[in-house]
């Protein structure tokens, strides 16, 4: 059974995605053709939508930086409702030699159209990642993370970064050394608004693994780190906001967990072998707290999702020894449950 077929089961429904040439995507450029840098060495992608309250910040983050090179802002804001287009329109005026907006009457974010479109007219050696409702706090974010990437030869580069919540924050910067073995890239997260990225390796991934189906931020910073060494800036670098608005705050719960799944199970069935157990396992647990997953009102998800899951679980527990983990698995979390009802 494909990947494809597997993640179909758990969405209940096919999977659309856009497989054609990006530059064919509907997209306006709005863009100073004389005034643009020339020669970018780093490409910043920034995604955006409805992201009316946070977007100055994000782009101002990305403006700020101070470097001996070239670099251009890449603005793809999908279709949004409030006057986040507009505000990006500003900075392009303000701005014409860094900003180029890519925009539509149409929002892609279904078929991961907005993404791709940024992707495909990166002219940077290194692409850098920051969205709407993000920004980065250090004002040599990207000359630090260019210099260390090309003193290490490596072909991605991670940093510290802060996570902000309406009521707190919290810094993320792990005592790691220089060069960050397989294992841990594999084990830990860094958030998008960290990575710096070879251009021209991350557009081979796309060849190297074409059975992975939605390009999410996880499997991308594994599979990179299988095409060669990946850096580590032990510095913050920027703020991931979680602000219960924009694209992932719309999501909720049960939709959050059903994209962790979805990025556990194609790294269980990526072709890098180094990926493959770990996250095989990783999914059966993910998959099973869905399925267990309670509220003050009942499951997390429906009656036909939980069958949904279910089916994909018999799927990756056909080997013995899976079957035994997910036991084990099922054991703890059933366990906890009647520890907490119990209280």
């Amino acid at each position: 059974m494909t990947l494809r077929h597997v993640l179909e089961i758990l969405r209940g429904e096919p999977i659309v995605t856009f497989e054609g040439d990006p530059m064919t995507l509907p997209c306006v450029e709005t863009s100073d053709a004389e005034r643009l840098c020339q020669h970018p060495v780093v490409s910043v992608k920034m995604a955006t939508y409805n992201h009316e309250p946070y977007i100055r910040q994000a782009i101002e983050g990305v403006l700020m930086q101070e470097t001996d090179f070239e670099y251009e802002l890449i603005i793809g804001e999908d279709c949004s409702q409030d006057r986040t287009r507009e505000i990006c329109f500003e900075y392009q005026k303000r701005y014409p030699e860094k900003v180029r907006v890519l925009w539509s009457d149409e929002n892609l974010y279904k078929i991961g159209g907005n993404s791709k479109r940024i992707s495909a007219r990166c002219r940077g050696e290194y692409i850098a990642y920051c969205e709407g409702d993000d920004y980065w706090t250090d004002p040599h974010k990207l000359q630090k993370q260019v210099e260390l990437i090309r003193k290490t030869n490596a072909v991605m580069c991670v940093g510290g970064y802060e996570v902000q919540t309406p009521t707190e924050k919290e810094i993320y910067k792990p005592d790691f050394p220089e060069i960050l073995s397989l294992d841990q890239s594999r084990e830990h997260y860094f958030h998008t608004t960290t990575y710096l990225m070879k251009t021209a390796v991350r557009r081979q991934l796309q060849t190297c693994y074409p059975e992975i189906v939605y390009w999410y931020d996880e499997p991308m910073q594994k599979l990179m780190a299988t095409m060669g060494k990946v850096c580590y800036l032990p510095e913050v670098v920027s703020c991931y906001r979680k602000t219960g608005a924009g694209i992932s705050g719309a999501r909720g719960t049960s939709e959050r967990e059903m994209i962790n799944a979805i990025q556990w199970l194609q790294l269980a069935y990526c072709s890098a072998k180094a990926l493959q157990r770990f996250h095989h396992r990783k999914a059966i647990k993910q998959l099973l707290r869905m399925y267990y997953a309670q509220t003050t009102s009942g499951w997390l998800f429906t009656s036909e999702e939980r069958t949904r899951i279910d089916k994909v679980l018999k799927v990756l527990c056909r080997s013995l020894r899976s079957r035994f983990y997910a036991y084990r698995v099922k054991r703890r979390i059933l366990c906890a449950q009647k520890r907490n009802n119990r209280k």
